[in-house]
């Protein structure tokens, strides 16, 4: 069977499926972790911006409504 290295450890393992890219669920809850830090870094401001919009949006529509 093929080997890989872990991308978050760097442990070598044996994957139970093509897509597997880390060697344990703990690898993979540390990724995301990072990948969600990361995104948040880049895109600063983008979930405030997003739901400040989404608010007057409902509140606009229970206006509409009411």
């Amino acid at each position: 069977m093929m080997t890989r290295v872990c991308k978050i450890c760097g442990k070598e393992f044996t994957p139970t499926h093509p897509n597997n890219k880390f060697c344990s669920a703990l690898c993979k809850e540390l990724n995301s972790k990072n990948y969600s830090k990361s995104w948040r870094a880049k895109n600063d401001g983008y979930i405030t911006i997003y739901m400040r919009s989404y608010r007057a949006r409902k509140k606009r529509e229970a206006a509409q409504n009411a």
